[in-house]
Formats: C-alpha cells, structure tokens, sequence
C-alpha cells in the first residue's frame, strides 16, 4: 500500500484570480481543472517538485474567506527570496513582509512574506549554504535547478497547520503513511514542530502545537516588529476558518488506508465509494482537518 499527500485544498473567492497568483508568482503549472455541481476547482503543482494545491470555488459561496486559526503559513522554497519577493509586490500583491535573515536559525535562511487575494500567508523561503547542505530531507534544491540565477525556481514547501496536541495528530499521518523527516522547537521553546511526509514527493505537512504564550513586550510595538510579529506563530485555540479546506492523499488501496486511520480511533466523514474515475473515502484528525483518500479505479 503506498501514498503521496498529492496536494492542500483552499477555498477561494475569485478562481482565476488564484490561479493567476499561482501562476504568476511562483510559475506553477496547470495540472488539471475541472467543473461540476458543487463549483469548480484546479489543481497546480511546480514542475520542478514539491507538494500541490488545489484551488476550490464552490458554487453560490461568495463568503470572504476567513482565515480561522488553522493552516500557519504555506512556505515557497525558492532559489532567491528577495527577487521573488520584488516580483510579488512588482505584480502588485501585498508587501506583507520585506526580505530579513533569520537569526538564530538551525540553517542559512533568508525569508520574506506576501499573501494571495484572499489574505492566505506565504513564506518566500531560501536556504542557502553550500550545495548538498542548502535543503533536507530530500526535498529539491531550488538553487540547484535556478538557472544560474537567471530565473526564480520555486516549488510548494511545508504547508503548516496549528494542532492542539502533537501526539495524535501525528499517529493519524502515519496511519495515512507518512513519515517523519523532522522535529524541532521554535519560537523559544513555545512551539513544538513535526514535519511528515508521504513517498518521495508530495506535500510536507508541518504540525505546529503551540506549549504556551511568549510573555508581550512591555511597550507598544513599532510598525516593523508588528509586522514582523504578525507572521510569527499564534497561540489560540485550533479554528478551521473558512478558507483552509484540507488535504488530498492519493493512494493505490483507498480501502486499506481508510481501515487503517479509523482502526485508530480517528473520524470517517466518508466511507470509500465510487465517484467517477476514483475510489474516495474522508477522514478527520483530533482537531477536525478533513483529508480525502483518492484511488484512481
């Protein structure tokens, strides 16, 4: 039995807006598209790697999209932080953040932030360091495959999602197949961090339980460091929002995984049918994230 966490799924308001985001920004490609009664959605990956996105417009919700306290932030590795950063805002999108160093650091990092037409956070990530050493895990370097720096590589990083405890939520992605590649401690010991993944490529899903809340600085924040604060970790209680819809894993036994995750105790949404082309059943993890399980019959 094996699986791949194919891809995140948002909610947008303006399909074609977000695809053009997409596209326009970070250079995914097209991979599929498609229309029925519930709405319409697409689904882009990089063509050098990484994880995907699915893009969802549901028919007859026009809601704003609320943003909730659940996906953290989806990070962009990228060959060049600060060129991608320029073009974002060049193309006319948020200067959520300008380029910084990020001190102290277990890696070589420079970071800057902008955000989609509907408010969702990204993270302009660059590893830098010597080649071999820049990226772990496997995951592609996108300094190796930059061109010279003559163009921007970038593909779909870690997509990070607050839990409320980190031990069942990580027992429910290894029920679905993935492994652990990573843990670590930030935010000064107050965020616990457990990166998984499924096969080789696919989405990395970052696991973020907050252990307790920094004390708040004794004066009023200047316009920079609240805007650097506003891209940190939050603590709060894990609210799905709107917007962030889930994930979509693609596996060859879509019985099997399915048995698997309920075995443990975990919620089914929906049992494995036949929709079309595929076999699709639903779980829940502890804090109510929904993940489809795909078969293509």
């Amino acid at each position: 039995m094996t699986s791949e966490i194919a891809s995140y799924v948002l909610r947008v308001t303006d399909l074609e807006a977000a695809i053009k985001f997409w596209r326009d920004v970070f250079g995914l490609e097209l991979l599929n598209r498609s229309e029925g009664e519930d709405g319409a959605e697409a689904t882009l990956k990089a063509a050098i790697g990484g994880g995907g996105v699915t893009l969802v417009k549901p028919k007859g919700d026009d809601r704003p999209v609320e943003m909730g306290h659940s996906i953290f932030r989806q990070y962009m590795h990228t060959s060049d932080s600060a060129r991608l950063y320029r073009h974002a805002v060049r193309l006319g999108y948020d200067p959520t953040h300008e380029p910084f160093d990020v001190i102290p650091s277990r890696f070589n990092v420079v970071k800057s932030y902008t955000r989609d037409p509907d408010g969702y956070l990204f993270d302009l990530c660059e590893f830098q360091g010597p080649p071999g050493k820049r990226m772990l895990h496997n995951q592609v370097d996108p300094t190796d495959l930059s061109d010279g720096g003559a163009i921007i590589a970038t593909y779909v990083g870690y997509t990070a999602i607050y839990v409320t405890e980190m031990a069942p939520a990580v027992d429910f992605w290894t029920r679905l197949g993935a492994q652990i590649v990573d843990q670590m401690e930030v935010s000064r010991g107050y965020t616990q961090i457990t990166q998984l993944r499924a096969g080789p490529e696919g989405v990395v899903v970052q696991l973020m339980a907050r252990t307790g809340t920094p004390e708040a600085p004794a004066a009023p924040l200047d316009e920079k460091a609240a805007r650097h604060a506003s891209v940190m970790p939050q603590s709060g209680k894990v609210e799905m929002g709107t917007g962030f819809q889930g994930f979509r894993v693609a596996t060859d036994d879509c019985s099997g995984l399915y048995n698997a995750v309920v075995a443990g105790g975990f919620r089914s949404l929906k049992e494995p049918a036949k929709e079309g082309s595929m076999i699709v059943a639903k779980v829940a993890d502890p804090d109510g994230y929904a993940v489809e399980i795909r078969q293509a019959s």
